[in-house]
């Protein structure tokens, strides 16, 4: 744990061993969902409760039961709509975040920032209540006897860090603008919100988390190029390469090429630059004539841009031809009778990748147009950065070692053992995704949807405790639903994930509040840290659960969710009608036993 410079006068007691940053207590006078007047303590170290217009503390030994990185798990139990989320909401949210408008909500949280110096936020007409609070930018000081006053001085060293991480169905890791940050100058919570995660950092925790299980399976990133071509593109081409057109299909064209043009060959010619002519003469050497695409639409675009500023095609191709001559002459005198030998197309390929790249260096290098490009990034222009490119092309030239080609689509395995230069791949994979976003179409496959959750989840947690371990902050992670549809031995293995990943990978301590449908991760909790949310008389009650850590799942069903049976309804009701044929398919032999005793003892 790193040494903190921070005290307050003579009224903070010295350090009692190692402390830690939390959140240790939620009240909630009243919201809009149905809760009044509950209170939720999620510290074992730290016990807050509020009576009438009174605060009283109460500090205890830390038992540590998850580990020593693990300041406390807590869970949220309850009905879809019951108010699981919205609690979570006014956990992650500062005031200013809440909707408290027309007072539907009145709530506060107490945070533990170092020693016995802690910080209330919430609803200010709520917290201006409590009578034996003294505050200042809403820290306050233990002095013990349930007196809490101002610190002499607010300055503060260190931070906590609250990530919301929301679970859905439908996740776009693709999209960058997922995330959010609520901050305040004032305030040492620094608050984040995580709908989605992002590709790079799911591709990550892929390749580092190795003790996950899911992992373990093969994964694919599949890359295409997007479709870039414009109306004018092939008449562009066409003057970069030569016009010339191939007049003698008949006597020139392999007569497999012949059958696949019949319907597209007009006036008996055919250009040379031709999708399908080309594809025909260069599929065998797929990663040089894939290159050739991607410079050809960084090409293409490139001039798009100088147009659109204002230069004349006629002046952008005389730089071009002023300076590559040679190379022109060279790739216009090509026969095709002899690209049907492998050795000459592979060479073809790559004098042309060595042609594109000549041009675009000298279209970035002009000199009266260089000023279109400074100070601007690839969001602002397209497909500018020199570096950039030339680390692209360089990884696709040696992409063979790690991936390969399945029809015209790029596809790169990202499970965590086939990765071996883990370096070269992040550059790679981010290239394709950041720098370049608009030239290819990046998607993870082999992925179910419990899969695509699983990740999304876990990335988020893997990221989150890695950027507050940088940053030196304790780190509260706040799940809304992370069990949403994972496979029932997922779920019965999350906790135990969570703590995993944690000890493996977190320099801070952490603290996990957790929204779950899940009597597994029930199991894993012990019942002091299980709040079960139960609608009473149009009330919803807050109240602690009777059977968790290591119960059967049948009793924590019963308990904590409020089943009413424990089979289906269907099943129920079916039995229900006493019809002996049906007692066949009961697969429960003492539940059989007993209806077909009770049957019998009826008649």
């Amino acid at each position: 744990m790193m040494e903190f410079c921070y005290n307050i006068d003579k009224i903070i007691r010295g350090i009692k061993g190692v402390t830690m940053a939390e959140l240790v207590y939620t009240y909630i006078e009243k919201m809009d969902t149905g809760i009044k007047n509950s209170e939720i303590s999620f510290s074992e170290e730290h016990k807050f409760r509020m009576k009438e217009r009174t605060l009283f503390y109460v500090e205890n030994k830390n038992k540590r039961f998850f580990g020593e990185k693990i300041s406390n798990l807590s869970l949220l139990v309850g009905k879809n709509g019951i108010g699981k989320s919205s609690i979570l909401d006014l956990i992650s949210f500062s005031n200013k975040n809440i909707n408290l408008r027309r007072g539907r909500n009145s709530y506060f949280n107490i945070f533990h920032i170092k020693d016995n110096l802690f910080l209330i936020d919430g609803s200010p007409s709520l917290i201006d209540k409590i009578e034996n609070l003294s505050t200042e930018k809403g820290l306050f000081v233990s002095v013990g006897n349930n007196k809490f006053v101002t610190p002499s001085n607010s300055q503060i060293s260190i931070e906590l860090q609250i990530s919301l991480i929301r679970s859905s169905p439908i996740v776009d890791w693709f999209n960058r603008d997922s995330y959010r940050t609520f901050n305040s100058h004032s305030s040492p919570i620094i608050r984040n919100v995580k709908q989605v995660e992002s590709a790079e950092n799911v591709f990550r925790f892929i390749v580092e988390a190795k003790n996950s299980n899911v992992t373990k399976q093969k994964i694919f990133l599949k890359v295409n190029q997007k479709q870039l071509y414009s109306s004018n593109s092939p008449a562009i081409l066409d003057e970069l390469y030569g016009n010339d057109r191939i007049m003698d299909v008949e006597d020139v064209l392999p007569e497999q090429l012949k059958r696949r043009l019949r319907l597209k060959v007009e006036e008996n010619s055919i250009s040379f630059n031709s999708r399908i002519v080309q594809n025909y003469y260069f599929r065998k050497h797929k990663i040089h004539f894939f290159i050739v695409q991607v410079l050809e639409k960084y090409l293409l675009n490139l001039i798009e841009f100088l147009e659109k500023n204002g230069e004349p095609r006629k002046r952008i191709f005389s730089i071009i031809k002023e300076s590559n001559r040679g190379d022109f002459n060279r790739l216009r005198e090509v026969d095709l009778f002899y690209l049907r030998e492998d050795y000459i197309s592979e060479q073809f390929l790559k004098d042309k990748i060595a042609f594109l790249e000549n041009i675009v260096n000298d279209l970035r290098d002009w000199g009266e147009r260089i000023k279109y490009f400074e100070g601007k990034s690839s969001r602002d222009t397209p497909f500018i950065n020199r570096d950039a490119l030339k680390a692209l092309i360089s990884n696709f030239k040696n992409s063979e070692e790690y991936g390969y080609f399945q029809g015209n689509a790029y596809k790169i395995e990202v499970s965590s053992s086939s990765l071996s230069n883990k370096d070269i791949n992040f550059n790679f994979i981010e290239l394709l995704m950041v720098e370049f976003s608009d030239l290819f179409s990046v998607q993870f496959e082999n992925l179910s949807d419990g899969e695509i959750v699983y990740f999304n989840t876990f990335s988020s947690i893997f990221m989150e405790i890695r950027k507050a371990s940088k940053d030196g902050r304790d780190c509260v992670l706040v799940l809304d639903e992370p069990d949403l549809n994972l496979h029932p031995e997922w779920c019965r293995r999350f906790i135990d994930d969570c703590i995993t990943l944690v000890n493996n990978y977190s320099a801070v301590n952490v603290q996990f509040i957790i929204a779950t449908h899940s009597p597994y991760m029930i199991s894993d909790v012990p019942k002091e840290n299980v709040f079960s949310l139960e609608e009473k008389e149009k009330m919803i009650v807050i109240k602690r659960a009777e059977k968790t850590f290591a119960a059967n799942i049948i009793d924590i069903l019963s308990d904590t969710f409020f089943l009413d049976y424990s089979i289906g309804e269907f099943a129920r009701k079916k039995l229900l009608k006493r019809d002996k044929e049906d007692y066949q398919y009961i697969d429960d032999p003492v539940l059989k036993t007993l209806i077909e005793r009770s049957v019998e003892d009826s008649d």
